[in-house]
């Protein structure tokens, strides 16, 4: 996944380039002039997810395999809405 942001559509350099390089090109722009409205950062709430000890921290195995299982319901039931 690559992120190029940019105040608006017309100062975007290097799209094209990008877009060759990498499967996922996600394009912000500050004032939603080019597919997403936003920061560079703000797409990242749409495309990263973290679950289990990556989330709380070390743990003992089982509330590890807990905490995992459970995020990976919620991340699966939030990806079948969209």
């Amino acid at each position: 996944m690559i992120n190029l942001g940019s105040r608006n559509k017309d100062l975007l350099i290097y799209e094209d380039k990008l877009k060759n390089a990498a499967g996922n090109l996600y394009v912000t722009t500050d004032d939603g002039s080019y597919e997403f409205k936003g920061t560079g950062s703000d797409i990242l709430k749409e495309a990263v997810y973290a679950g289990g000890d990556a989330v709380t921290g070390a743990a003992t195995v089982i509330l590890a395999m807990g905490a995992g299982k459970k995020a990976a319901k919620a991340i699966d039931e939030y990806l079948q809405v969209k």
